[in-house]
């Protein structure tokens, strides 16, 4: 009895002191066992055993290959604090320290065949719930772990290193870690991640200790789906600042923008990732909806602010493909747009309906209507304003990245002189390509008469503007009264317009700052009074070429008649306006010719200087009537038969016009009759030679008649006439030589004959 006591009693002593004496070496086949179950090969490491319930590890490497990439994880010196029940029932340990460990990753390149032969012989099937947090909590082997430091690198082969370098605490069942990020040895951001046993998580990244990117979430399993919801925020100038480090990132190519992305998301991925990834894929499931707002500064050359303000909601299924929907109110604003020739102080676009852009098969884009509002639109001396525009999106095709939409303006004021001109209604349509925006438009304004239709297009890569239109005709009679009040310089009151008609039809390009095109100009029977000259039936076609800088104009011009006390009609003339713009424009007639008192004036061509007019021309005179050439002179009883021709040669100079040595011949004989008033025959009875003179030119059958014309600017004309011939009736038709001097103010003739009509009309009137 007594030896079944003693025995009792030693296996009761004996075994729990073996079992204590054998933790150490339970400890080590633990960490080996570990290490073995996460795929490191050979894991032996030299073990010691400095105090009671600490096991050391001096220093620890172990290598793992796959078929894509090498690691090597070092560690050194690891010490395990174990409690002996709990490492004797559950392998665990109480806390691991290790002050410093490295994992270097190589990726290996592998050829093609290589990469078919290893996808074909590896039928995996990967338990994605083994990536939560409360898995890995669950399978590390101590309830506490503690690295200094972990010093992870990446290397890429080819391409630079990537390294991240930080601490992992876990303790009471959440795991801490703060890392640094580095790129080609170069610091890029750092990240702060928390996770817990229930599968909340959150990430920060951080750039010069601000944060980047916010993420805070929590991941759900069930049998079939993790399902993960997390809000997310990103601060858009520090990821851009980011980026920028990143040789060949796109944020090198963009300009920089300030701003934020915020969020929530939820993602929901099948548990088992196997091969066929293609199924996989089409059960993920994900949506999002975000608010953006970004401010650019300078993004092109003409636009100084871009703010966008944009609400999206984002889903992706299988039965739906990818959709993203940007919500109504979002907005885009520009600020201070243009050059030297235009500006726009504020331009946005608010979308009114949803934008929906879809992906499944191809990709869709959904009608819209967004509008588009702007403030002090300045386009050289034009100014415009109006309620926002309405665009109606249409004919989207994603694909070939095209769409039309419709626009409609209700009132569109135009201002070009002091005061805004009476509002337009316009419409049009626009047609976008990845190469090309196009526009077709109409604008009316029933109060000015005017009824404009055209089309532009711009071709985006070599910047080139093209646009034409066509004015209809406008009546003229009323053009001054309309337009008085809006036109850039006051409308000159001793001018006045009566019937006519005015269209217009041109096309312009622009391209590399570079004006051309032309404008065509028709004018249609238009009436003016000038003073008191009545100018009629004005026909003008003329066009205006614009290149580069240069304007010129050519054209014809046709006017039925010019009264000014004697009738000037059917005149003709081709001229040509070279540099409109610059400061001494030059005028070219080509051809000028017009009929008077029954005969043709043509001028030979010349050319002067607008501002500085000096003009030298012949006017060549063809068979002018004698008879109405004798009416001027206003003298009763005076008339005449026959033609005259000669040449005028013609000079203008500061304002002053001067005839010398114009020569005028009679084109064959002819004949002069005067029957004097009994004035004039008293006057002849007391003067012989005057006498001699009234009855030789009673019937005057002329041979010869000559008259050399000198005119000088302050209006005096004097004309030397040579007169050769008989009178029939009068001394047996003795032949008789006249050299008759004529002296008239030509300027006070023309006023006395503006009178004369004046006082006709006048007493016609009263008669009436």
């Amino acid at each position: 009895m007594k030896k079944w006591i003693l025995a009792s009693l030693a296996i009761l002593i004996v075994i729990p002191a073996a079992l204590y004496l054998a933790l150490p070496f339970l400890a080590s086949k633990a960490v080996e066992s570990w290490l073995s179950e996460q795929g490191f090969d050979d894991p032996h490491f030299d073990v010691a055993y400095p105090t009671n319930r600490e096991l050391l590890i001096k220093q620890l490497e172990v290598t793992k290959n796959t078929p894509d990439r090498h690691s090597t994880l070092k560690a050194g010196p690891v010490t395990l604090h174990y409690r002996p029940l709990r490492l004797l029932f559950s392998g665990t340990f109480e806390r691991i320290t290790i002050p410093e460990a490295s994992l270097v990753i190589s990726t290996k390149d592998l050829n093609q065949s290589e990469n078919i032969a290893n996808t074909e012989a590896s039928a995996f099937a990967v338990e994605l719930a083994n990536f939560l947090p409360s898995f890995w909590i669950e399978q590390t082997p101590a309830a506490e772990i503690l690295i200094g430091q972990l010093t992870t690198t990446l290397q890429l082969g080819s391409r630079p290193d990537i390294k991240l370098v930080g601490n992992i605490a876990l303790q009471n069942q959440q795991l801490f870690s703060r890392v640094e990020g580095y790129y080609d040895a170069q610091p890029l951001a750092r990240a702060d991640l928390h996770f817990t046993a229930n599968d909340r998580f959150s990430f920060s990244l951080l750039h010069d200790n601000q944060s980047v990117i916010d993420i805070e979430g929590r991941a759900v399993e069930d049998e079939k789906a993790i399902l993960i919801a997390a809000n997310h925020e990103t601060n858009l100038a520090k990821a851009h600042e980011l980026l920028w480090q990143i040789p060949g990132s796109i944020a090198q190519i963009i300009p920089g923008f300030t701003g934020a992305l915020k969020g929530r998301a939820k993602i929901s991925l099948q548990r088992t990732l196997t091969q066929d990834t293609t199924a996989w894929l089409q059960a993920l499931s994900f949506e999002d909806s975000s608010k953006t707002n970004i401010v650019a500064l300078s993004p092109l050359e003409t636009i100084k602010v871009v703010n966008l303000n944009i609400e999206t909601e984002t889903q992706l299924t299988n039965d739906k493909g990818l959709q993203v929907q940007v919500t109504p109110k979002s907005k885009i604003t520009a600020l201070n747009l243009g050059n030297n020739d235009w500006h726009i102080d504020k331009l946005d676009f608010t979308t009114q309906s949803p934008i929906t852009v879809n992906y499944f098969d191809k990709l869709t884009v959904s009608p819209f209507r967004i509008s588009l509002a702007y403030k002090d639109a300045q386009f050289g001396v034009m100014t415009l304003a109006s309620e926002p525009i309405e665009l109606d999106i249409q004919s989207v095709d994603a694909a070939k990245q095209t769409f039309s939409a419709g626009y409609t303006l209700k009132e569109l004021k135009v201002q070009l002189g002091k005061d805004p001109i009476p509002p337009f209604f316009a419409k049009g349509l626009f047609t976008f390509t990845p190469d090309t925006l196009k526009t077709s438009y109409f604008f009316v304004n029933e109060p000015l008469d005017i009824d404009l239709s055209g089309d532009l297009s711009y071709v985006i890569n070599s910047k080139l503007l093209k646009t034409n239109w066509h004015l209809k005709e406008i009546p003229t009679n009323e053009l001054p009264l309309k337009w008085r009040n809006y036109l850039p310089f006051k409308w000159p009151i001793d001018i006045q317009i009566g019937e006519g008609f005015y269209s217009q039809n041109g096309a312009l390009s622009w391209w590399d700052g570079t004006l051309d095109g032309k404008i065509n100009h028709l004018m249609r029977d238009l009436h003016v009074m000038y003073q008191k000259v009545a100018i009629e039936g004005i026909n003008a076609k003329s066009t205006t070429f614009l290149r580069d800088k240069r304007i010129d104009e050519q054209g014809t011009l046709t006017v039925k008649q010019v009264e000014q006390g004697y009738s000037l009609q059917k005149l003709n003339a081709e001229y040509r306006i070279n540099q409109l713009t610059s400061k001494d424009p030059i005028i070219n007639i080509n051809a000028l010719q017009a009929e008077l008192l029954g005969g043709t004036l043509t001028a030979t061509p010349f050319y002067t200087t607008f501002n500085d007019m000096n003009i030298r021309t012949d006017i060549e005179v063809s068979e002018l009537s004698l008879n109405q050439l004798l009416q001027l002179e206003n003298q009763p009883g005076l008339t005449g038969q026959g033609l005259l021709s000669g040449r005028i040669p013609l000079t203008y100079h500061q304002g002053k016009l001067a005839v010398k040595a114009g020569d005028i011949k009679a084109v064959q004989p002819g004949n002069i009759r005067y029957e004097p008033t009994d004035n004039v025959r008293q006057m002849g009875q007391n003067n012989q030679g005057l006498g001699i003179a009234l009855n030789a030119l009673s019937n005057f059958n002329y041979t010869t008649l000559s008259a050399n014309a000198n005119y000088q600017s302050n209006g005096d004309l004097l004309l030397q006439t040579q007169l050769s011939g008989s009178n029939p009736d009068w001394n047996k038709g003795q032949p008789v030589n006249f050299s008759i001097n004529i002296e008239e103010n030509l300027i006070q003739l023309m006023k006395s004959l503006q009178f004369a009509d004046k006082l006709a009309e006048q007493l016609q009137h009263k008669k009436q």
